[in-house]
């Protein structure tokens, strides 16, 4: 059973799926349009700041506030994208299918077209740059065709054809999937996908790693400050206690 594989064989397998599918991001743009999500030919820029509280910058757009979804039901976390693009539902999606933007990140943000600038970027109308709150991940149903459509979920519902399109790969990669939110929304799409809403939820963080690393030297120094000198001041403060309380 594959659960029953070790942790890291998992780990290594779900990190070569992502990577495949960020590699094969062109010839995903076909089926993601079918699917009622166009993927723009841009840069998402974000100008909040709000990117620094990761060790990011403007490239990492966040996205705070979320349209109502199962996905981001009572979602509250930030998340941060690294070289996100937009991704927005289209006007027509095919008959049968719906579709809606379920990440917006913030107002101070935008669609940057020129994607190789010189020098500073900001917000350009007239080069076809948009203005924020910008889509980056779209949604899509449709009620499952054929065999699919005898298999109900658990919960009884009718069975459907899901699919997620989201601009960034990068979220849930292990340099970003610790930051605030991400592993969260990665999960949460997994299992919507899945039609396992039951299992959609915040998760509680796992306990840090808050090691100390020192040097040799700051070690010697630590030793001498436990074992001679911090006694040598609670003993002589003693001492002068004592002392002051004799000459009374």
């Amino acid at each position: 059973m594959f659960a029953e594989r070790p942790l890291l064989v998992r780990v290594v397998v779900i990190s070569l799926v992502l990577r495949v599918l960020a590699l094969a991001m062109p010839l995903l743009t076909g089926l993601v349009r079918e699917w009622g999500a166009e993927p723009g030919n841009n840069v998402v820029i974000d100008a909040s700041g709000v990117g620094r509280l990761f060790g990011g910058d403007a490239s990492v757009p966040v996205a705070a506030s979320y349209p109502q979804h199962p996905i981001t039901a009572g979602f509250a976390l930030l998340t941060a994208f690294p070289l996100a693009r937009s991704m927005a539902p289209t006007d027509k999606p095919a008959p049968g299918r719906t579709s809606q933007a379920i990440i917006e990140t913030s107002a101070r943000s935008w669609a940057e077209t020129e994607l190789a600038p010189k020098g500073q970027v900001a917000m350009n109308p007239e080069k076809g740059d948009k203005q924020g709150p910008i889509s980056i991940a779209v949604a899509a149903s449709a009620p499952a065709q054929g065999d699919a459509a005898a298999k109900k979920p658990d919960d009884g519902e009718k069975a459907e054809t899901r699919v997620v399109a989201i601009g960034d790969s990068d979220f849930a990669t292990n340099a970003a999937l610790g930051i605030q939110g991400n592993r969260d929304l990665f999960m949460n799409t997994v299992n919507w996908l899945a039609q396992q809403e039951n299992l959609i939820a915040i998760r509680p963080k796992d306990a840090a790693d808050r090691r100390l690393t020192v040097t040799a030297e700051q070690m010697t120094i630590l030793t001498w400050m436990s074992v001679v000198f911090i006694p040598a001041a609670v003993l002589g403060a003693g001492i002068f206690a004592w002392w002051r309380r004799r000459e009374r």
